[in-house]
């Protein structure tokens, strides 16, 4: 798929990308330290295998880039899924993807902090917005009514054992 039109279009199509990709990221970080919803974290046991499994498949991914990028959280394809994009490259090039979070990986994101990249990355997971990720991905669901009902079955079925735990409990 093709970016922009012409020559003439790179440049501004990187300046407003990249200004999309860096704004995203923005609000993907909080300095309240958060928890993903329970919708949330049936979503990512649905596709990764559960949330370490995310974790642990996101922070490879944003390791092994050897360039300035991001690592993204999309919905795509009726799925969660992990995309990485090289330099000003956006999600937004692919069809029906929808962007939910986002890592950056430009040297200046990182070095004068955390001079490593990979404690960069693992301190990531400290101040995720999981709110701003979660409103996000419950946009992306609009378009998929199959993964939505499967996810809703998913939690239904865990908010039903624990009232049927806590009526034990009060019995």
């Amino acid at each position: 798929m093709q970016s922009f039109n012409s020559i003439e279009d790179a440049p501004f199509f990187e300046s407003v990308s990249s200004h999309y990709n860096h704004s995203f990221f923005w609000r993907s970080i909080s300095n309240i330290k958060e928890i993903p919803s329970v919708h949330m974290k049936k979503a990512l046991e649905l596709d990764f295998g559960s949330i370490a499994g995310f974790q642990q498949k996101f922070s490879q991914s944003a390791s092994a880039l050897n360039a300035p990028g991001f690592t993204w959280l999309v919905f795509h394809d009726k799925a969660l899924r992990i995309v990485t994009t090289f330099g000003s490259g956006s999600p937004l090039e692919l069809q029906n993807c929808y962007p939910i979070l986002c890592l950056d990986l430009y040297e200046h994101a990182y070095v004068s902090d955390h001079g490593d990249k990979n404690k960069y990355i693992a301190n990531f997971w400290s101040c995720v917005n999981w709110k701003f990720v979660e409103a996000k991905f419950l946009n992306a669901l609009v378009s998929d009514r199959e993964y939505k009902l499967r996810l809703e079955a998913l939690v239904g079925k865990q908010s039903h054992a624990f009232e049927q735990y806590n009526q034990s409990k009060d019995d």
